[in-house]
């Protein structure tokens, strides 16, 4: 894999808070960091009548229901097209998570070529069905396998076709054990021909760089402005010094990872002259 490789996508998510404002700001945050990718959600809430009698109580609801809760932070696909333009001004790539055979439609007709099915949908089978025109046209779509069976994951790629699997652990954060990161190799053996890649729920970068030392060549996180903010998913997200951290961090590990040859490395010329003088001297 060449040096700077690694997609870095940023969640953005519902993490706006229903603000398209918001929303750039946060783009504005990730190019200002370095991170070249950013991710958005679209449902259509008029596929999931059951949440409009589902009462939410969590502490994190912006509704009375499930429906209204969900209502409150949903963007239009016309404020995510205005987003992905103005995304891309910056510099920063943008695409979406369809929750629904309704909002894949909607997406591919706006012109979004990067599609993400979410591990919450990869038992939908008329999702994953529809979804299958993507890859078909030449686009990409990423299929994340958290919360999943080999068996579903084994139909979900057979309908849907992804060009990329991301390992996931659906839980907000996960704790480092729970994140069995060699399930990547696990991916790499079952699916060949794909790509691979985690989409981390966990704190801190640390396990980022793991991923870069198993070969991940995708690594999306969750991303806030400010994580003490209200709802479920910014206790799992890096904020923009964060972002900045993990870039650096990311692209110190792709370039530690190099060639895996016996010789000496250039650097250790000078070492090598003054603590092996005897050696030095028999060269010469």
């Amino acid at each position: 894999m060449p040096l700077n490789s690694v997609r870095l996508v940023a969640e953005i998510g519902c993490n706006h808070q229903g603000s398209l404002q918001t929303a750039k700001r946060m783009i504005d945050a990730l190019a200002e960091a370095g991170v070249m990718e950013a991710k958005g959600q679209k449902r259509c809430l008029d596929a999931h009548p059951e949440w409009k009698d589902r009462i939410y109580t969590s502490r994190h609801a912006f509704g009375r229901t499930y429906y209204e809760h969900r209502k409150a932070l949903e963007l239009s696909i016309l404020q995510h097209r205005e987003l992905r333009n103005y995304a891309e001004e910056k510099g920063v790539k943008y695409f979406l998570s369809v929750w629904d055979k309704e909002s894949c439609e909607e997406a591919w007709n706006a012109d979004f070529r990067t599609l993400k099915i979410p591990s919450a949908c990869i038992t939908d089978m008329e999702l994953l069905e529809t979804a299958r025109v993507i890859p078909d046209s030449g686009g990409e779509l990423i299929l994340s396998t958290g919360m999943s069976t080999k068996e579903e994951v084994d139909e979900a790629v057979r309908v849907a076709n992804p060009t990329m699997l991301l390992v996931c652990t659906s839980a907000y954060p996960v704790e480092p054990c729970h994140v069995h990161m060699e399930r990547l190799l696990t991916l790499r053996q079952r699916y060949p021909g794909r790509r691979y890649g985690v989409s981390g729920h966990w704190t801190g970068i640390m396990l980022d760089c793991m991923a870069v030392g198993y070969g991940a060549e995708m690594i999306e996180r969750h991303f806030t402005l400010d994580r003490t903010w209200k709802g479920t998913d910014h206790a799992a997200s890096i904020e923009p010094e964060d972002a900045r951290q993990w870039v650096k961090a990311i692209r110190g590990c792709e370039a530690a990872r190099g060639w895996g040859g016996l010789r000496v490395i250039e650097c250790e010329l000078k070492a090598r002259a003054k603590l092996r003088p005897a050696l030095v001297k028999e060269e010469v």
